[in-house]
């Protein structure tokens, strides 16, 4: 099982480096190898926050997802 999980992980990550660094050569930005897990941890933690944190503040602050 640990396998499996390791297996999917590594060809998640080959693809999405390969995805998000031709994207960023396209652009002329620096490439992302190490700060992809991060982001991976940094955007759920950061959408919690908005939907949590958002709907606490008066009406007219509110962050609303279309």
């Amino acid at each position: 099982t640990a396998i499996t999980a390791g297996l999917f992980f590594l060809i998640r990550f080959v693809v999405q480096t390969s995805i998000i660094n031709n994207s960023a050569k396209y652009f002329g930005d620096r490439k992302h190898f190490f700060m992809l897990p991060l982001f991976d941890i940094y955007l759920p933690v950061l959408s919690l926050y908005i939907l949590t944190f958002g709907r606490w503040t008066s009406r007219n602050n509110t962050i609303r997802w279309k």
